[in-house]
């Protein structure tokens, strides 16, 4: 499953870094596009990317950036020394530092009452022109902020798979909007065999009496 989620945001940020909304539509048109709009992308490693929740699908995202070269930064709820996988922990006091420093932003936050709104309020005014893929939940912004931020140049795209109101409503502004890709939360699949290898995994620890896997805390909600 995490590593389902962690590809997701990998293509997802490659095809932005790499404008392919508008390679698609040249396409369409039968132009052999090679303006700035399809030549000027930067490498993986060279680009910064913010993860906000670095629980178990966090960490695999992160580990997949930073093997490619990515600086990586991680939106967390208490303070860390950096890690392997990521350079840079932020708490969320210091949310506003984390937007101004990257180029691609990752929210994989769960839906609770401390991320509520949390990219909400303008808050995103801090980015420049950064890529934004929401794989969490949608309960962290409103559509009507996503597209405020898409044309003021806080955001230059934005990959959404998950929203306030799902299915999302056919008269969203989003559907049409020429730097949103939707998808209707398909990022990451539980399949039966994952979920029998984890209950199987979960039974043998569970009998050896080690500590389980994937165990949800029921008050923090995740």
């Amino acid at each position: 499953f995490s590593q389902f989620m962690a590809e997701y945001a990998l293509v997802s940020i490659i095809n932005m870094e790499r404008n392919y909304p508008v390679v698609h539509a040249s396409q369409a048109q039968g132009f052999w596009n090679k303006s700035d709009l399809t030549r000027n992308y930067r490498c993986l490693n060279e680009l910064k990317i913010g993860i906000l929740g670095v629980g178990q699908m966090g960490k695999c995202t992160a580990k997949i950036f930073k093997s490619l070269g990515s600086e990586v930064f991680g939106l967390v709820s208490s303070t860390r020394e950096p890690s392997d996988s990521i350079d840079k922990y932020f708490v969320p006091a210091e949310l506003p530092e984390l937007l101004s420093s990257v180029d691609y932003l990752v929210n994989i936050l769960p839906a609770t009452p401390d991320t509520d709104q949390i990219l909400g309020g303008g808050i995103l005014s801090n980015c420049e022109n950064v890529g934004f893929v929401n794989i969490g939940r949608g309960n962290v912004i409103k559509e009507d902020e996503i597209i405020e931020a898409l044309e003021n140049g806080w955001l230059r795209g934005a990959a959404l798979d998950v929203f306030n109101v799902e299915p999302l409503p056919s008269e969203s502004k989003l559907w049409s909007h020429p730097k949103v890709t939707i998808t209707p939360h398909v990022a990451g699949e539980s399949r039966a065999q994952d979920i029998a290898e984890c209950f199987v995994t979960n039974l043998n620890k569970f009998d050896s009496g080690e500590d389980l896997d994937c165990v949800v805390n029921w008050d923090r909600l995740y």
